[in-house]
Order: C-alpha cells, then sequence, then structure tokens
C-alpha cells in the first residue's frame, strides 16, 4: 500500500471567532485528501505544539489518520514549554493516541529556538503535503515559526543539508488554510494550494501589513 504524508505547521494561538471556520476547512482538507488518495495510507506528522498542531491533529484522528509525532526535544524537556496542566495532559493524551512519538536525527541543534526551527524543516521536508495554518502575515516572521517554515518551503531550507541522512520527499505539495491570530481582524477565510509561483506573486503585492485589533 503507498503512503501519503501530510506534515502541519501552524500557529500555537488562533482567533477565537475564526476557530469553527479553520476547523471545518481542515475537515474538508482531510476529506478531500482521503477521496483523491483513495487506496493510500494516510499519516499525518505534527510535532503537538499548543494551537493549530493540535487542532489538526485532533481531526486527523477522528478520520483514522495515523499520528506520528515528531519531537524538537526530550519530551520532558518539551512539555515545560506548555502553559497548563491542561495543556501537558492534552499533550500526552494526543501522543497516546499516535502511531509514533519519536526524535528526528536533526544534526546539531544550538537552542531551543534551533530546535523548533529543525522539526519545522524535517516535518516539511519528509511530508508529501504540508498543510499551513498561516495568517499569511509575512512581516512577524520568527526562526521555526509558521511564516518561517512556509517561506522555506518555497524558497529552500537552509537546513536540508543537515537532513541529507533523512529519506527527502521530493516534488512537495504546500496546502495553506488562512488561520488568524488573536489580534488581528479576520481577513475574507480562504484555502488552497500554493505554488511557489503563488508564493512569490504574493510577496511581489506585499500583502505583509495586515490590521490588527
Amino acid at each position: 500500500m503507498k503512503t501519503l504524508i501530510i506534515g502541519v505547521t501552524a500557529h500555537r494561538t488562533i482567533k477565537e471567532s475564526a476557530i469553527c471556520g479553520v476547523t471545518q476547512q481542515v475537515q474538508s482538507f482531510f476529506k478531500s485528501i482521503q477521496q483523491d488518495y483513495f487506496g493510500y495510507k494516510i499519516k499525518l506528522q505534527s510535532p503537538l505544539a499548543e494551537g493549530g498542531d493540535r487542532l489538526v491533529a485532533k481531526i486527523a484522528l477522528e478520520l483514522d489518520i495515523d499520528l506520528m509525532v515528531p519531537l524538537p526535544m526530550e519530551i520532558d524537556d518539551y512539555v515545560s514549554d506548555f502553559t497548563t496542566e491542561t495543556s501537558i495532559k492534552e499533550f500526552y493524551d494526543l501522543c497516546g493516541q499516535a502511531k509514533k512519538v519519536f526524535a528526528p536525527n536533526m544534526g546539531e541543534v544550538i537552542d531551543r529556538t534551533d530546535a523548533y526551527y529543525k522539526v519545522g524543516c524535517y516535518t516539511a521536508l519528509t511530508s508529501h503535503i504540508l498543510l499551513g495554518l498561516w495568517d499569511q502575515h509575512l512581516g512577524l516572521e520568527k526562526k521555526g515559526g509558521t511564516a518561517n517554515i512556509i517561506r522555506e518551503q518555497f524558497e529552500g531550507f537552509s537546513n536540508e543539508r543537515v537532513l541529507n541522512e533523512i529519506e527527502l520527499v521530493p516534488n512537495r505539495k504546500t496546502y495553506i488554510i488562512y488561520t488568524p491570530r488573536p489580534q488581528q481582524i479576520s481577513q475574507e477565510a480562504t484555502d488552497g494550494y500554493w505554488s511557489k509561483h503563488d508564493y512569490n506573486e504574493y510577496k511581489k503585492n506585499d500583502h505583509s501589513l495586515f490590521s490588527t485589533e
């Protein structure tokens, strides 16, 4: 049986009023994948950070899609970044439903930020489709964040050579679901596949200055 791997990169905080719409779009995305790739074994890779990573993972599990959890660091160290006991419990509950929880070989890791960046690189580079829950804001990129991983998905990963011992997926696709963060005024909800050309045109038109509340 052929396998299709979907990776996720997503914001940790999502505007409350947008969560229902984003959830419906993620559900529609997975259902269309199951139709388009009927007969494939579909797997989701999610590091299970708070926010969008977990939203996507829960939906995938509801649809009987296998969950794989690449960790940015040792699990006891990782959970120290979660904000509440409820969040920690949710993380362990999801890990308990995963088919695999693992720390990929990411080469030398300099610090925590680098660890998050490299697990984002790993997730994108080893997935056939990268699902991005992104606010489409080009002006707030942080290393390892959603905007950073999506940009490098189109422009090239500086970390790709470090991961040369890992089987990288060629001809990767990228599916973007517009996902505003709490401080932003929601724009029209959009979703769909983006090509490198689409991304470059988006940059050219300077859509980086979305309004904030």
